[in-house]
C-alpha cells in the first residue's frame, strides 16, 4: 500500500493561501466540482490524532495526522487501492484504522455490474502491514475453489465491510457481518481482530439475515432479514429474530405482528436490552421514537413524536455508538437529547455558533475533547475543536476553504399548493445580491424518489446561484420525510401527479413573479433526470431546456430488461407490474422515450457508464431515438464516477456543460 507523504500538511496548511475572489462568478467551476478537502474528520480514542477524508489528484484519500506538533508521529495519507474508491474511514483503536473502499464488478450476468466493497486494516505506524478484513473459513474450501476458478468474478461476497459494533470496550476486535457464502441473503457474524484479520464465529444464522443489532454491552440482540417464500420475487417476507437477554434464546418473530405499528424498525437498545429504542408510524402517519418492550411485544413510553413530521434520525454517542438523542428537520436539524450531559454540552455549543446547525461527530475516550462538524445553507460545513475542561472551541478546517459563506447564496423554505390541493414543501434559493424577481430559474426536483432535499449547504444548488440562477427544489408527493401518507401517495404516480407537484412549483414561481417565464430549465439526477425528462412531453412549452443526469427514460425496460440495476421487483409496487396490461400502458405513456414526437426543447443528457443503480443505455436510446427524429439533443458519456458522480472529473464534466448549456437557453447568452 503506497503512503503519499506529501500530502501530510494538508491538515494544517490546506486553508491557507486561497485565490481571493469578489463574486460568486469568479468563483471556478472547478471548486464546486471538487470533492471535499475534509470530511469524515474522526479524533482517536487517545485524542492524539485525526484522521480525515481528503481529495488528491481527483480522488479520495485517508489522511492521518497528529494534532500535536511536538508529537513524534508525522502522518500517513493513504489513496485508494487500484481501481478503487475510499468509501468511508474510522479508528478501531489507538493504533489502527479501518478503510472501506468500493468498485465496481459484474457479480452474475443477470444484474450485471455491482458495487463490491473490501474492508482493510491499517496500522498507522507501519501502513505496509495492512490486512484484508474478510477471510475465508476453512470449512468452506469448495468455495475457495471456485473462488481460483475462471469463473470467480461471479463467486465473491459482494459486502464486505459491514462494520456492525467498533466495540469500544474491546479494541482488539469489532464485529463484521460478512456474506460467507456468496448468496447475499445471509451475513453471518464474525469478532475479528483489527491486527491480523484472524476471527472467531459469532453467529452463523440459520435463516436469511442481512442486517444485525448489538446492544449496549456488544452483543449481537437483533436481526433482519427477508425470505423468497414463492417462485415470484414479489413473495418476499420479511423476517426478525431476538435474543432473550433473560434466557440466551433467540425468539422467531417472523410472520408475527410484533409492534402496535403499521411500519416499524428497532434502531438499537437501551442499557436494558429488553428495551428497543423503536421507530413506529403513529396515528397521524408520522413516524416517531418509542421505547417497545422486546418480550412482551409493546410499546412503554414515547420518547419524540409530532404529528406533522417524521423524526428523521438519532445522536449517537460518536465514541459507543449508545443512543442519546433523536433529530427532526425543520429548516435544518434540530435536536432532542435524552441524555443530559449530551443536552448540556450541545447547548454550549450551539450558543457558539449561533447560526449554524451543530453536529457532534467525534470524541476521545475520556469524554473530555470533541470534534464538532457545523453547518448552514451557505456553509458547507466547519468543523471545531472542543475542549471541554478548558471550555474553548477552535476552528479546524472547512469542507471546501474555496466557498467563501459571504459569497453563497441563502436558501428559504418555502410552500405552495398543487392543483388537487396538496402542500407540497420545497427550498428556493436566490442568487446572493439579487432581486426575487423575474430571475432565470432553474427546477431541481430530487432522485429518489424516496428520498428529499433538506435545508442546508448544496454544492449543486449553490454552482447553479453563483451563475445567477434561482433554484427551486421541490419537495413532490412521494418524497419521506413528510410522513407514511405522503409517501404512499407517490405510488404509482411517476409522470403524473408526482409530476403534476414539479410542474405546479415552476408555475407558483411564475406566478410570484420569481421566476422569468421565459427563462426556466428543468434539470434532474436519477429520478429527478426522470422527471426532467417527463416534463419535456407533459410540459412541452413551459420550459426552454431540460437536463438529465443518470436519469430514465424508459420505465417499462427499467422494471422488466434493467430491474437489478435499480433492486430487482420492489419497483413494481413504486412505478407498476409490467405483466398488468394497464400498468405496462402507463408505463409507457410516462415515458419520454415513447413520447418523442410532442418533445420541443433541447435536452442534455449525462451519464456515467459504470452506473450501477441506473443503466447509462437509458440516456443513450433516448439520445439516439431524439436524433433518428430530427430533435435536439447532446449526450455525453463519463467513463467513471458511479451513479452519483463520485470523482472530480465526473462532476466536472456535469457542471461545464450544464454551465454552458443553461447560458446558451436561459442565461445571458439567451
Amino acid at each position: 500500500m503506497r503512503v503519499a507523504l506529501s500530502l501530510l500538511f494538508l491538515f494544517v496548511f490546506q486553508n491557507l493561501g486561497l485565490a481571493q475572489v469578489n463574486s460568486p462568478a469568479d468563483i471556478p467551476v472547478e471548486e464546486f466540482a471538487a470533492l471535499p478537502r475534509n470530511s469524515n474528520v474522526r479524533l482517536s480514542p487517545d485524542g492524539k490524532n485525526a484522521l480525515y477524508i481528503s481529495s488528491y489528484k481527483g480522488n479520495r484519500v485517508v489522511v492521518v495526522s497528529p494534532l500535536s506538533s511536538k508529537s513524534d508521529f508525522k502522518g500517513l495519507a493513504i489513496p485508494p487501492l487500484k481501481d478503487m474508491d475510499i468509501r468511508w474511514a474510522r479508528w478501531a483503536n489507538d493504533e489502527y484504522i479501518l478503510i472501506s473502499m468500493s468498485f465496481e464488478a459484474e457479480r452474475h450476468s443477470i444484474i450485471g455490474k455491482q458495487i463490491m466493497t473490501r474492508l482493510i486494516s491499517v496500522p498507522i505506524h507501519n501502513p505496509k502491514k495492512a490486512k484484508n478484513m474478510a477471510q475465508p473459513r476453512a470449512d468452506r474450501r469448495g468455495l475457495d475453489k471456485l473462488r481460483n476458478a475462471n469463473i470467480s468474478k461471479y463467486m465473491m461476497s459482494t459486502i464486505q465491510d459491514y462494520v456492525i459494533d467498533i466495540l469500544p470496550d474491546d479494541p482488539d476486535h469489532f464485529l463484521l457481518g460478512f456474506d460467507e457464502d456468496y448468496s447475499d441473503w445471509a451475513r453471518e457474524v464474525r469478532k475479528v481482530n483489527v491486527k491480523r484479520g484472524t476471527y472467531k464465529l459469532v453467529h452463523d444464522p440459520s435463516g436469511v439475515f442481512t442486517r444485525w443489532k448489538t446492544d449496549q454491552q456488544g452483543k449481537v440482540r437483533l436481526g433482519y432479514g427477508s425470505e423468497l417464500v414463492g417462485s415470484n420475487l414479489k413473495d418476499v417476507e420479511d423476517q426478525i429474530m431476538y435474543r432473550n437477554p433473560e434466557t440466551g434464546q433467540w425468539l422467531d418473530y417472523t410472520g408475527e405482528n410484533i409492534a402496535d405499528f403499521d411500519d416499524f424498525f428497532v434502531a438499537g437498545f437501551t442499557e436494558d436490552p429488553r428495551y428497543a429504542y423503536m421507530y413506529g408510524t403513529n396515528e397521524h402517519s408520522f413516524t416517531g421514537l418509542y421505547i417497545y418492550d422486546m418480550i412482551k411485544l409493546e410499546s412503554v413510553e414515547t420518547l419524540l413524536s409530532f404529528d406533522d413530521r417524521d423524526i428523521v434520525g438519532l445522536v449517537g454517542d460518536p465514541y459507543t455508538g449508545n443512543i442519546v438523542g433523536a433529530y427532526y428537520h425543520d429548516n435544518g436539524n434540530k435536536y432532542v437529547y435524552f441524555d443530559k450531559d449530551f443536552k448540556k454540552f450541545h447547548a454550549m455549543v450551539d450558543k457558539a455558533l449561533p447560526d449554524t446547525i451543530e453536529w457532534l461527530t467525534s470524541r476521545t475516550q475520556d469524554g473530555k475533547k470533541y470534534l464538532v462538524y457545523s453547518y448552514s445553507d451557505v456553509d458547507s460545513g466547519s468543523y471545531y475543536y472542543f475542549d471541554t475542561e478548558t471550555k474553548q472551541m477552535a476552528f479546524l478546517q472547512a469542507r471546501y476553504p474555496m466557498l467563501d459563506p459571504q459569497l453563497m447564496s441563502p436558501m428559504r423554505e418555502i410552500t405552495y399548493t398543487a392543483r388537487d390541493g396538496m402542500e407540497i414543501q420545497g427550498y428556493l434559493t436566490i442568487p446572493i445580491g439579487k432581486e426575487a424577481k423575474n430571475l432565470p430559474t432553474v427546477i431541481l426536483p430530487h432522485g429518489g424518489p424516496t428520498a428529499r432535499d433538506y435545508w442546508g449547504f448544496d454544492w449543486l444548488v449553490q454552482f447553479l446561484a453563483s451563475r445567477g440562477y434561482a433554484v427551486l427544489q421541490p419537495n413532490f408527493r412521494g418524497s419521506a420525510g413528510f410522513g407514511e401518507a405522503f409517501e404512499d401517495a407517490g405510488k404509482r404516480e411517476w409522470g403524473l401527479k408526482m409530476q403534476d407537484d414539479v410542474t405546479d412549483g415552476a408555475l407558483w414561481l411564475v406566478e410570484e413573479g420569481i421566476a422569468d417565464p421565459e427563462r426556466m430549465c428543468i434539470f434532474g439526477w436519477s429520478y429527478g433526470g426522470y422527471a426532467a425528462l417527463a416534463a419535456t412531453f407533459t410540459t412541452p412549452d413551459l420550459f426552454k431546456c431540460a437536463v438529465s443526469v443518470n436519469g430514465i427514460s424508459d420505465l417499462y425496460r427499467l422494471v422488466t430488461e434493467e430491474s437489478g440495476f435499480l433492486g430487482l421487483s420492489e419497483w413494481g409496487e413504486e412505478i407498476g407490474d409490467p405483466q398488468n396490461p394497464s400498468d405496462k400502458a402507463r408505463m409507457k405513456a410516462t415515458s419520454a422515450i415513447e413520447n418523442i414526437d410532442k418533445i420541443r426543447m433541447p435536452v442534455l443528457l449525462l451519464a456515467n457508464n459504470d452506473d450501477t443503480v441506473v443503466n447509462y443505455q437509458q440516456s443513450k436510446r433516448f439520445h439516439n431515438k431524439m436524433q433518428k427524429a430530427g430533435k435536439y439533443s447532446e449526450y455525453i458519456e463519463m467513463k467513471e464516477g458511479n451513479h452519483s458522480a463520485g470523482n472530480e472529473p465526473s462532476r466536472l464534466t456535469i457542471l461545464s456543460n450544464l454551465e454552458r448549456f443553461l447560458a446558451r437557453y436561459i442565461g445571458k447568452e439567451n
